[in-house]
This record gives structure tokens, sequence and C-alpha cells, in this order.
């Protein structure tokens, strides 16, 4: 094992489309890679010390409680633009994981492949002239299968990571190519900055003899959405506001500002993905600082499942 891996072997694949399956790792339209800019692993044990009446316990004597789990927690900058050498699936799919699944999906950081990978929680975050990024968090149930005892990266990374990444950057989700329309108030006037989340809520059964669950069950789906700005509008009641309401989030790649003399982001004909909330505004906030405007921010709650 090499002392130093460097972030150049270390590439990011995930299947978000086919359950059970490993991400494929060729350069063409087959490519599961994410333009991922940050990973962390933890591998966590559930462990107790061994106490018996009338002896001393020993330093190391401890039992396991619970199963081990590996949580993975992964930063990308999704493409979805008909140019990117990865598959639209494998950079948008995790939208889609918030379902109930019998068995979970593969993702591969660098030698590692890590199974029964099931998504904890997502955020999109979008801010002004900046790309829009993608952040995830799993956890990995079946840490007893990982491809590997020790973590190498992977020898061909630069090359791959090389082809992947020429003129990527256009293909990526914007802020500059993203629309926002649809008739929930009170919105800020003004969009500075917004952020996209979801968290599940999910529970492992184990059955007796296995490492492994033999279910993993979705309890429930709760998504939040903050959108900051420069007012508020007018001010919620103690029941919040947005009933019957709708906002919509429509994504395009960099390319169509670049390319598209009358690029309109809120146009249908010209968004790659689009993500409908329909919720209630259940909080606002007001601030200022002496020399600035006001600024508020709105979160929206949906409870999804």
């Amino acid at each position: 094992m090499s002392k130093f891996i460097q972030y150049t072997n270390v590439p990011v694949f995930a299947n978000f489309s086919n359950v059970n399956t490993a991400p494929t790792t060729g350069i063409g339209g087959t490519s599961d890679l994410l333009a991922a800019n940050s990973v962390s692993i933890n591998f966590d044990t559930q462990l107790e010390p061994r106490k018996f009446l009338g002896k001393n316990p020993i330093s190391n004597d401890y039992a396991p409680t619970g199963p081990s789990q590996a949580k993975l927690s992964l930063s990308w900058f999704p493409l979805i633009g008909e140019n990117a050498f990865s598959r639209q699936l494998s950079q948008t799919g995790v939208l889609a994981l918030t379902g109930d699944f019998t068995t979970g999906h593969q993702i591969r950081v660098g030698n590692f492949l890590f199974k029964d990978c099931y998504l904890n929680s997502y955020s999109i975050q979008i801010t002004p002239y900046q790309p829009v990024s993608f952040t995830a968090d799993f956890n990995s149930f079946d840490v007893n299968n990982i491809e590997g005892t020790e973590f190498t990266g992977m020898a061909r990374a630069p090359s791959l990571l090389s082809g992947a990444g020429t003129g990527t950057y256009f293909e990526a989700m914007h802020a500059l190519a993203v629309g926002v329309t649809g008739n929930l108030e009170p919105l800020p006037q003004s969009k500075k900055s917004i952020q996209i989340s979801t968290s599940c809520s999910r529970s492992a059964v184990y059955t007796i003899g296995s490492k492994i669950p033999e279910r993993v069950f979705l309890n429930s789906v709760e998504r939040t959405v903050t959108v900051e700005g420069e007012n508020v509008g007018s001010i919620i009641d103690f029941n919040g506001s947005g009933d019957g309401k709708k906002i919509d989030f429509k994504f395009s790649p960099f390319r169509y500002v670049v390319t598209g003399d009358s690029f309109d982001p809120k146009a249908d004909h010209n968004r790659q993905l689009v993500i409908t909330v329909s919720g209630k505004i259940s909080a606002q906030s007001l601030s200022v600082q002496p020399g600035n405007t006001l600024n508020g921010s709105v979160t929206i709650r949906e409870n999804i499942f």
C-alpha cells in the first residue's frame, strides 16, 4: 500500500440507476464517473467492554453490540450536457434514491466498491455565478464484502480523469442556467442563493446469523428548501404560507448560456432537469447590517413520504 495516495488516483463512480450493480469505469457513454470534489469514508463499529463480577476488566476485551457500517459523504458537480462523458443518470440519479428499495446501490471510490448503499440525505446548492453542486450521504450496510482490504486508489485514474475532464465544465449545471418559476408566495423578490435538501429516515432489519440486513425499510422523506434574497414579502402566520402553490427549479448545462444568444433558463424547452416543490413556508428571517440592504430568507418544508 502506498503511503501517500494523490487525489488524482481517487476517482468516484456511482451507479444510481440500477440496484445492486457496480458502476462502470470506462470513458465514453457508459461511464459512471462523478465530477467529485470531495469524498469522505467512515467505518463505524458498535462495541461495549465486557465486564464480569469479581474480575478486573481486560483492556482490549470488547463485544459487538450492533452491525458494522460505512458512511460515505460525496460532493460533486453534476454533468448533464450532451457532451458529458458520464451518463446523466449517474449524475442526477441521486434524486430518485429517496424511495424504498429491496437492495441498495453501489458506489466505487478508488479501488473500494461499496455495496448496499442507501441514501440518508442529499443537498443541492445554487450560488450566483457558480456551478451547481450536489452533496449526498450514504450508509453502506455490506462492509464485509468490500473489494480489497487496503485502499490503494486506482492506478490509471490520472488518464481517466484527464480524458473525462476535457470541456466538462460546459456540461455542468450552473447558476446562470437555472430558472425559478411558480406561484409560491412569499418568496424573496431577488434570489441570492438557494439550497434544496432532502433527508430520509430508514430502519435496517437484521436476522439471526446474518451480518447484513435482511431489508432496509424507508420510514419518512422530507424536503427542505431555503431561499435567500433581498426581501421576503408578506409575513407568514402561525400556519405558514404557500397552500396549494408550487415552485419549479429548471436546470440546464452551462453550455446553453455560452452558445445560446437567446437562452432563457425559465423556458420549458431549454431545461434538462426540473425539480418541483409544493410545500409549506414554515420559517422566515430578516437581517440587516450597516451599509447593506435588508436581507431575508424563507424555508419551505415538503412532506414527501
